[in-house]
């Protein structure tokens, strides 16, 4: 089977069976052995439990926020009203998150199946568990428990919030025990939602990193071949399917770009706005209410899920541009220094710099790529 055992779809697996209990996974049938079989359906009844997820997470966020704000209106103050407006850009950034996973799950499912048939076509390895995680391991094992730190103290801020003598609790002061769990409960949906963006790009990312690796052991083996093998057009052949193979792999990237960029671009929005408003309130106005401290601890969470998928977009471009500077020092008879460096013309760059999510401006830095190995 072509697409058996796609390591891409291996490293989602988890995330995609997370997302898809609560609502906002829409491919049927993900799993690496079959991904040929999956596809996306919407008159089913995952659509409407979906709905229902959905509608039970806003209800809750939007009956909150409307309470506050009428709180707001008899004793304003310009602290609380900076607060509210972080809430309100989170709110934003998950409902955009969501329409970009529910809307464009087509894209996605066109992905994972570029990502299979390419792993087939290229006979790609999957690298072992240990080389998977070697890679920067000790940093994203402070990383991940830096993240469940800050949301071990904001869900702690957050429970005292709804059952201690507060100021964020006397909005729900008469609830009773059961609704103050389920608002909770959606609470915690909801940063799902909200995180639902940064788990894919990381993960994909990663993969795609792995992808270009194994491109230039290729491109190495080439050249230890280069005076062994009798005929050079083997080696010609095989620098083309190297080429052939990085501008799949450009696609790839490219189809992230178009599934994500709304989700990419209100993220950043959003966690500019919370970090500054939440350090203006602790420090300038030192006002350390719980709900001041949730907004903060919110504000570190993003920061902290930006920060390792920046790592992995960085450490993307860094393998491209190992590819191309190999091509810079090679001349190989039958493959001449300017075709060599061709490889390099579809080299491809990744980051999540608001700036250069524009598919045009990538464009523009591949093709000067190929005019410079020109």
């Amino acid at each position: 089977m072509a697409d058996a055992g796609c390591l891409m779809v291996r490293h989602l697996r988890c995330i995609a069976q997370t997302c898809r209990l609560f609502g906002c996974f829409h491919i049927r049938d993900f799993s690496e052995k079959a991904i040929s079989g999956a596809s996306v359906k919407w008159k089913t009844p995952y659509t409407a439990y979906s709905a229902a997820c959905l509608f039970f997470v806003l209800f809750f966020q939007g009956f909150v926020q409307a309470n506050k704000i009428s709180v707001l209106t008899s004793r304003a103050t310009f602290t609380k009203a900076l607060v509210i407006t972080v809430r309100l850009f989170a709110l934003a950034n998950a409902l955009v998150t969501i329409y970009c996973v529910t809307i464009r799950a087509n894209d996605l499912l066109e992905f994972f199946r570029k990502a299979a048939l390419f792993e087939a076509y290229t006979g790609f390895r999957a690298p072992s568990r240990r080389a998977m995680t070697s890679r920067r391991r000790c940093f994203f094992v402070f990383l991940r428990v830096a993240k469940l730190a800050v949301a071990t103290a904001a869900f702690c801020v957050l429970l005292a919030a709804l059952f201690g003598p507060s100021s964020l609790a006397s909005v729900r002061h008469r609830w009773n025990v059961a609704i103050k769990m389920m608002s909770a409960f959606a609470d915690v949906v909801f940063i799902l939602y909200e995180s639902v963006m940064y788990m894919v790009l990381s993960r994909t990312a990663d993969v795609l990193v792995h992808y270009v690796r194994a491109q230039l052991r290729a491109f190495e083996n080439c050249q230890r071949s280069f005076g062994a093998t009798p005929c050079k057009t083997d080696l010609a052949l095989a620098l083309e399917a190297i080429r052939g193979n990085l501008s799949g792999i450009r696609e790839m990237k490219a189809c992230l770009n178009n599934i994500w960029n709304p989700a990419i671009l209100m993220s950043s929005v959003c966690l500019l706005w919370s970090q500054c408003i939440s350090l203006y309130c602790l420090f300038a106005d030192r006002a350390a209410r719980l709900d001041v401290w949730l907004g903060f601890f919110y504000s570190w969470f993003g920061s902290l899920r930006f920060l390792e998928l920046a790592v992995v977009s960085h450490d993307l471009r860094m393998e491209a541009q190992n590819i191309k500077d190999a091509t810079k020092t090679v001349t190989m008879a039958g493959a001449p220094s300017t075709y060599t460096r061709q490889i390099a013309g579809a080299v491809i760059t990744y980051t999540v710099i608001v700036v250069q999510t524009k598919e045009q401006l990538v464009g523009d830095a591949v093709a000067n790529m190929t005019m410079a190995a020109n």
